[in-house]
């Protein structure tokens, strides 16, 4: 499903698109450190991350480059990440099987694996002012073997019930016209690509098959439902 709405729409039902979304919403709670065994609340895990961020980290915000378009900021963030942080995981980086770093922790290292990037993103994103509202970190199964993923979401400007994926270490794109657009339905990932020659999107093979759960500072949720 893709819905296109007006930046006037937009605008005027702010406070209701990005926001009221049929998510599944549960208390997630995950064990970042393998070590360790201790579950944590995912929701108030990320929260706490951006109303605490420290002097290092929000110096590094104010190095990316503001933009009053949210669709462009995240873009930039994206850009930001990819560059800055290398892939290196846990077992390499922290001595343990899993583990979420925060961002605080990731950038002293500059290394880290997909949750690492995800969660980096998340809160640069955050401090370049885009609303919890719009961003998701999502976590499921990619690729044909169906390797568990861990990536960030997030709802473009024009396109409230789709996501693009702003992924920084599988597939990474910074395309800013005619991103890719994902849809949720239930734990299903659909894609959609622009083709030029029906000047529209349609729906294509997606290397992002299942979700297993998203959280941002207000939610966190298993699936998404639609009525048919």
């Amino acid at each position: 499903m893709i819905i296109n709405v007006s930046d006037k729409f937009r605008d005027h039902f702010s406070n209701i698109l990005f926001k009221k979304l049929p998510f599944v919403k549960k208390v997630i709670y995950y064990v970042i450190n393998s070590n360790y065994r201790k579950a944590t609340n995912l929701t108030k895990w990320i929260e706490k991350q951006v109303e605490n961020p420290s002097q290092e980290l929000i110096n590094l915000a104010n190095e990316i480059k503001d933009y009053e378009n949210m669709d462009k900021q995240i873009i930039e963030v994206l850009k930001f990440v990819f560059y800055y942080i290398k892939y290196k995981s846990d077992r390499v980086n922290w001595n343990a099987n899993e583990y979420w770093a925060t961002a605080n922790e990731i950038i002293k290292k500059r290394a880290d694996d997909c949750d690492g990037g995800a969660t980096l993103s998340y809160v640069l994103a955050r401090l370049k002012g885009i609303p919890a509202k719009r961003l998701v970190i999502l976590t499921g199964n990619v690729g044909k073997n169906n390797i568990g993923h861990c990536w960030l979401g997030y709802f473009p400007n024009n396109y409230p019930f789709n996501l693009w994926f702003m992924d920084w270490c599988y597939y990474p794109t910074f395309k800013y016209k005619f991103r890719d657009l994902y849809f949720i339905k239930n734990k299903q990932i659909i894609r959609y690509a622009y083709d030029y020659k029906i000047q529209n999107f349609k729906k294509i093979d997606s290397k992002y098959n299942k979700i297993w759960f998203g959280f941002n500072e207000e939610i966190s949720f298993t699936s998404m439902w639609w009525k048919k």
